[in-house]
């Protein structure tokens, strides 16, 4: 009798004397037994040849005396002989082979069995199998170690399972461990049961285990904890998310910031709630920058404030005495001109011309002080019909040409305001004409997103390093007493411009001429 003990010492055994009675004269004496072993026998056969794992005998030499069919099977072999008498290293190669060989005769030397041993075996064509072996001693009736019994089962399924898990976890481990975000895991409680290292540095705790099993109110205000628990209890009877709230939060070093809190439940399988994630943003930039802007919505309004009481006084307060000046000068130039000296006569002029400029310095203010405080209505405007209307009221000299190059298009826009900016760039380019023969020409073309227009002229051009100075208020690039000019209608240009949510910029070759581009979208914001 051959016996099979397992870790547990039970005894799996089959009858070895058996397999010499099967080849025996049948018609022994021992019919009776021997039926009975030969059917034991056909039952251990069966089972063998089966079972869906690989089962095979080995003596004490290490060699194989007996192989199942799953294993045949595994190794792509056609006959049990084909391995009966081979060893591992015979089968399976000298590393792999000398590595069991060592392990089988430990086995049978000391009587340890082996169990449940996980193996990555290299196969053909660079694949790989994974198994799970047992291996125990072969006894005899005297209880000697004869050999040893094994089998292995395939756990490729399980192993790739665990792999793909293990990917998971340490893809999670790595985004959890280098967002900038703080993200932690709650239990019913409100406890800790897991944080990522931000969230560790937010709690002042040098290693995330540390605040396992805590709550907030180990470590922030109670008044902070307490809304935080009641969002999160309320979170855990509804199943209801908590959406980007904004929470003020001290640190450990007494600081505060803001964050963005976002809280979810955690369903389980049978669709119960067994805890919450919580990811937090660092707001406190966003913030600060959202009270600058109320402050600077604040200063603008106060500004504009200023400037309609500034409008009022230069309206009231300066045009009224600079009419009185006007009304002398007018009176000194009609009823006592001719009793001046040349010199008197010079100044005289001067004088008419500086009242004039004043009062065109304060028609300026004013037009620019009134772009986005008074608003019209917006309504479909023909710019073919808007730039014709605005050429025939400036009336350019005969020897200066405006053409349009191309249909203008029609827009959604305030008509007096788009007609000022036509209105101001023609005006500044007959102003500064500098040839015989002008030319002015008005285009027009579009992209996906803005209407892009452009003035352009054949006059004295201006230097780029001039460029940007053009837009300025009260900017001239000549002298006022050669060329009389305020300095401010481009800069009201420019202001409507960028009402529109547009763009205004120049090209300019000394000599050659200026382009005036600007943009305005094509849907207008009402």
């Amino acid at each position: 009798m051959i016996s099979v003990i397992n870790k547990t010492c039970t005894i799996l055994s089959f009858n070895s004397e058996a397999r010499k009675m099967k080849d025996k004269n049948k018609t022994s004496g021992l019919k009776h037994k021997k039926e009975d072993t030969i059917y034991e026998l056909d039952l251990f056969d069966i089972l063998m040849d089966n079972i869906l794992d690989s089962i095979y005998f080995k003596d004490r030499q290490c060699r194989f005396i007996r192989i199942n069919r799953r294993m045949m099977q595994s190794l792509s072999i056609q006959d049990m002989s084909q391995m009966i008498g081979k060893t591992d290293i015979d089968m399976f190669g000298e590393e792999y082979g000398r590595k069991t060989l060592a392990e089988d005769l430990h086995l049978m030397e000391t009587g340890e069995p082996i169990i449940g041993l996980i193996e990555k075996r290299k196969l053909k064509k660079g694949k790989f199998n994974w198994t799970s072996t047992t291996k125990v001693p072969l006894r005899n009736d005297s209880g000697q170690i004869v050999g040893l019994v094994g089998i292995t089962r395939e756990i490729n399924e399980v192993m790739e399972t665990e792999e793909a898990l293990a990917y998971e976890r340490d893809l999670l481990h790595t985004l959890m461990d280098n967002i900038p975000d703080t993200i932690y895991f709650k239990d019913k409680k409100s406890r800790f049961t897991r944080i990522n290292k931000a969230q560790a540095r937010l709690l002042g705790v040098d290693n995330p285990e540390d605040a396992i099993g805590k709550t907030d109110f180990d470590y922030f205000t109670k008044e902070f904890a307490s809304n935080a628990y009641k969002d999160e209890q309320k979170l855990f009877k509804k199943g209801g998310p908590v959406i980007a709230k904004p929470e003020k939060i001290r640190l450990a070093d007494g600081q505060f910031r803001w964050v963005s809190a976002t809280k979810v439940p955690i369903i389980s399988k049978g669709g119960k709630v067994t805890g919450l994630v919580g990811i937090s943003r660092d707001i406190t930039r966003v913030k600060q920058a959202e009270d600058r802007q109320v402050q600077l919505l604040k200063e603008i309004e106060s500004a504009n404030t200023e400037l309609k009481d500034f409008a009022y006084i230069v309206s009231h307060d300066l045009k009224a005495p600079l009419r009185g000046i006007g009304s002398l000068a007018e009176w000194l130039s009609t009823d006592y001109k001719d009793k001046f000296d040349e010199d008197g006569k010079e100044l005289l002029d001067l004088l008419m011309g500086r009242i004039k400029r004043m009062h065109n310095l304060i028609d300026g203010i004013l037009q620019y002080s009134r772009v986005g405080r008074l608003r019209e209505e917006k309504e479909e405007v023909n710019l073919n019909e808007l730039v014709k209307d605005v050429i025939d009221m400036i009336a350019p000299p005969e020897n200066i040409k405006i053409t349009v190059e191309n249909e203008l298009p029609s827009i959604l826009c305030e008509k007096t305001r788009i007609g000022q900016v036509f209105q101001n760039l023609l005006s500044n380019a007959i102003k500064y004409m500098d040839k015989p023969k002008g030319k002015i020409k008005i285009g027009c073309n579009e992209d996906e997103k803005y209407w892009k227009f452009s003035i352009s002229d054949n006059g004295p051009g201006i230097e780029e390093k001039h460029f940007e100075k053009t837009f300025q208020v009260f900017q001239t690039l000549k002298p006022r007493d050669e060329f009389e000019s305020t300095g401010i209608g481009l800069s009201v240009v420019k202001k409507i411009i960028e009402l529109y949510s547009g763009t205004i910029w120049v090209d300019s070759k000394i000599g050659e001429g200026s382009t005036f581009y600007f943009t305005l979208l094509k849907k207008v914001k009402i």
